[in-house]
């Protein structure tokens, strides 16, 4: 028998070769999985958000009355609560209005427990809140009973005579739509 060069891949490098495809693999699944928890949390969070956006929309609306509310369950989000919260702002006759959306911890300790967010908003009312649990009503144009704020009356300053005024053009203009024949052929 001859020991020449031979044709083909040796054992050691077929199996180096697989590993290297395994790790690949494993490293690619990985990213896979992250982008797609990941996506999971950004669809979360932004059900979050809508929800509190539509829940301040409804107390500054009229439609739900502002007082506090604590783990109310979020239908379209299972696990997910919502909280509202009213407290006096720095500014008198100004109210904070805080709606939040949070996730309940789960037994497993895995997943999008400990997320939350929360909506701010500044209202202006007739009382400032001076305890926890108090209503407060929001000024609102069309409100009954509510004080409306007052209108400024501005008076326009005089006119001035160095201002230049402009004719209108008479000469140039085409003859009204009615008057016009027209003059060839047609298409």
């Amino acid at each position: 028998m001859k020991c020449g060069h031979r044709e083909g891949f040796s054992l050691l490098e077929v199996v180096l070769a697989t590993a290297v495809l395994l790790g690949c693999v494993i490293v690619l699944s990985h990213i896979a999985f992250v982008g797609r928890s990941h996506m999971e949390s950004a669809d979360q969070l932004s059900i979050a958000q809508l929800a509190c956006q539509t829940r301040l929309n409804e107390m500054l609306s009229g439609a739900a009355p502002i007082q506090p509310v604590a783990g109310e369950p979020i239908a379209e989000l299972p696990g997910w609560s919502l909280s509202v919260a009213a407290s006096s702002a720095p500014q008198p006759g100004l109210v904070e209005l805080r709606v939040t959306a949070a996730k309940a911890a789960t037994a497993t300790g895995q997943g999008a427990a400990g997320k939350q967010f929360t909506l701010v908003r500044w209202i202006a009312t007739t009382a400032a809140v001076d305890r926890p649990g108090a209503r407060v009503s929001p000024v609102a144009p069309r409100s009954p009973g509510l004080e409306q704020p007052p209108e400024i009356d501005m008076p326009l300053p005089p006119p001035t005579a160095d201002l230049p005024t402009a004719e209108p053009p008479t000469a140039d203009l085409p003859a009204p739509l009615g008057e016009w024949e027209p003059s060839g052929p047609p298409f």
